[in-house]
């Protein structure tokens, strides 16, 4: 009796001490995880452009070109691509954007002077139009705020995306060893549900960046707004941030337009707000769809979320996030762990199996 009773409190014990062990090791690695947060969003970073390589060079592989073959073709036509804009329209966006720079400046500057001959200057005292930014970004990663760092950082996302293009099976199985066999169905399934709605997001958001841009831009110069090219720019390139993105561009637009006059102001916001309502209503809901559409408040809290806790690099990555982490939970708990029937990526998900499952079977 005394030998089941000492055998019991072991085994009590055991179980303890490796419970207690479990949520020391969940701790240090989530303290891991948190110290490495920048690297890891690069590598996240690296992934998305590996799956737009993939994507890009998926039609050249159903023409019987190789996947190196096709991804170098994908690789070289990008880059002349970049380097016939840099040649051809390089200057004039440059200059564009000195101008900008400048009349931003000096627009926010005569605001000031006009709140201050209004006696109204007392109200903004202490105000600074970059506080809110700083405080939506607070951790600024050093190595990545200066020019240097963010060159380096963009070498490494596309360096990292093409050695993951070249073989992505390589690192998925690598990946997948370090799950318990009982849960690796499970993961593979949201890694391939994850790969497909990245896919699928990357090649619809670049498509509605470029109309946006464009769009932007052409509504610009035909109202004759001052720097129409560098501002289309611009409002394509913030468009890869939803929600927050096109209220920076309208922002920085309507600023610049109001430095001109009273008309250049009201037809820029009259292009601006035609061109939000079309990418909202047109766009969007068409071209991105709502195979990977997250519900608007999750994703612009989620955008502030990631900004917040991973500074520059979480606010520009913060909705891709928001589409892995979306698939993660309707996968790996809606549909997994409480067997409840959701839809991924637009059908109906059959439920993982395990490696008991799939033995029995």
């Amino acid at each position: 009796m005394e030998r089941q009773s000492a055998t019991a409190a072991f085994s009590s014990d055991a179980v303890f001490i490796r419970r207690v062990l479990t949520v020391f090791g969940l701790a240090a690695l989530a303290a891991v995880v948190w110290l490495l947060s920048d690297i890891l969003l690069l590598l996240f970073g690296s992934i998305i452009f590996a799956r737009t390589q993939i994507a890009l060079a998926e039609p050249l592989t159903r023409l019987g070109l190789g996947r190196g073959g096709a991804l170098a073709v994908v690789a070289l036509t990008g880059l002349g691509i970049m380097a016939a804009i840099v040649i051809f329209f390089g200057a004039e966006i440059a200059s564009q954007f000195r101008d900008l720079v400048a009349r931003f400046s000096s627009v926010w500057t005569q605001a000031k002077e006009a709140l201050e001959a209004a006696g109204l200057s007392q109200s903004l005292k202490g105000f600074d139009p970059m506080t809110g930014l700083q405080s939506l970004v607070p951790r600024v990663f050093a190595w990545t705020s200066s020019i240097v760092g963010a060159v380096v950082s963009l070498v490494l996302v596309i360096f990292g995306g093409l050695y993951i293009a070249a073989n992505p099976q390589q690192y998925r199985d690598g990946l997948l060893k370090l799950v318990p066999s009982s849960y690796q169905a499970n993961a593979s399934a949201t890694l391939r549900d994850s790969a497909d709605a990245l896919h699928q997001w990357l090649i619809a958001q670049l498509l509605v960046m470029v109309l946006v841009g464009v769009l932007t831009g052409a509504g610009l110069w035909f109202f004759g707004i001052k720097l129409a090219l560098a501002l289309g720019v611009l409002a394509g390139l913030f468009n890869f941030v939803p929600y927050l993105g096109s209220v920076a561009a309208a922002v920085i637009t309507l600023i610049i337009a109001a430095g001109q006059d009273v008309n250049a102001l009201l037809f820029a916001a009259g292009v601006m707000f035609a061109v939000q309502q079309i990418e909202s209503y047109l766009f969007t809901p068409f071209i991105v769809g709502t195979r990977v559409a997250i519900a608007p408040a999750v994703g612009l809290f989620g955008i502030v979320a990631t900004g917040l806790l991973f500074g520059p690099l979480g606010l520009l990555l913060g909705y891709p996030l928001m589409v892995v982490a979306d698939i993660a939970i309707r996968r790996l708990y809606v549909r997994d762990a409480l067997n409840e029937p959701v839809e991924i990526l637009g059908a109906p998900a059959e439920r993982s199996q395990t490696a008991e499952q799939k033995i029995a079977t």
